[in-house]
């Protein structure tokens, strides 16, 4: 079970906070400031208290280590193209060269954050949090005004800045939302260059040791709605079949191939590739179920499929084979 639990809350729960000249002071963990019940939109930083401290509530009554993160505005790679915040609508019109239209003066500040290090303040609280705690997840540098946000995108993007998406989880855009930042620009006519770098799934095929010239990566298969319709489709296919999957369902994921495609069809699991813990297992669906209901898995997955009609024979012998038959006619 869950020993440890991050609830992701937002700093508006602070509501308004000002002195008593009425100028506005930061927001720090230890502060509530006014919520206007008349407001409708006040209805969002009251749920966001009461989430909280619900959580907190929940963790004191069954022994779990609450903490709470407390976000600002994210800015930055990874927001999605078609959110409605407000670095969001500033970056689709600056890479789709029209106007950044303001419809106020943009003087109201906010606390944002670059996505990224919002990332890491979540994980920094999820390892080293003090259960019961809040802690805001925010950057003094990036406390701004619209008006000056805007300026920043039409400076950097707008002004032809070069941008790089950068990963250190593999290669961006190979079954993950980079592929969303790469439509978008080319859609605005940005230029997009890509250089090679590190994916599990090549090595992964490879070390499998089954035939590489045909293959069909799945990627992650879905978790609930469509599962058994995509298995049996992978299952009809002649070629290798990759797919990533979670330490987590590995065994159960192993158990519904064995019943659909049969328990013989043969697969390689190759997990942590590149790292110190690397491990390529082969066989057959149903020893690879047996083997990782015995040993957890752990680390990143690789499932790699045989082909419906392989059978594990000497496959470039094979091919030798044919092209001596065809130089011989």
């Amino acid at each position: 079970g869950a020993q440890r639990f991050v609830y992701l809350s937002s700093m508006e729960m602070y509501g308004t906070l000002a002195d008593e000249s009425g100028r506005d002071i930061p927001a720090t963990e230890d502060r509530l400031g006014f919520l206007d019940l008349t407001k409708v939109r006040t209805d969002y930083p009251e749920s966001k208290r009461m989430c909280e401290n619900l959580c907190i509530g929940f963790g004191h009554e069954y022994g779990l280590s609450v903490m709470i993160a407390r976000l600002s505005q994210t800015f930055g790679a990874g927001i999605l193209p078609w959110e409605n915040r407000v670095f969001s609508q500033f970056a689709r019109s600056a890479m789709q060269g029209t106007d950044i239209v303001l419809h106020t003066k943009g003087l109201s500040e906010g606390n944002y954050c670059y996505t990224r290090d919002s990332v890491r303040g979540i994980l920094t609280i999820a390892v080293r949090g003090e259960a019961g705690q809040a802690y805001n997840v925010s950057n003094e540098k990036t406390h701004t005004t619209i008006a000056k946000m805007a300026q920043l995108v039409a400076e950097k993007i707008a002004g032809g800045m070069n941008v790089a998406l950068i990963s250190d989880a593999g290669t961006p855009g190979i079954s993950d939302p980079g592929f969303f930042l790469v439509r978008e620009c080319i859609e605005a006519g940005v230029e997009v260059e890509t250089l090679p770098g590190a994916t599990a799934f090549v090595p992964a095929l490879v070390t499998s040791g089954f035939p590489t010239d045909r293959f069909i990566f799945e990627g992650f298969l879905p978790v609930k709605k469509g599962r058994q319709t995509k298995i049996k489709e992978i299952a009809s296919h002649g070629a290798t079949t990759i797919v990533y999957e979670s330490p987590y369902r590995l065994v159960k994921t192993l158990a519904q191939f064995a019943e659909i495609m049969g328990p013989q069809r043969r697969a390689a699991v190759c997990r942590e590739i590149s790292k110190l813990h690397e491990e390529c297992r082969r066989g057959t669906l149903e020893e690879l179920h047996s083997w990782y209901l015995e040993n957890e898995p752990k680390g990143e997955i690789v499932l790699v499929l045989s082909g419906k009609d392989y059978e594990g024979k000497d496959y470039e012998g094979e091919r030798r084979e044919e092209g001596r038959g065809e130089s011989g006619q």
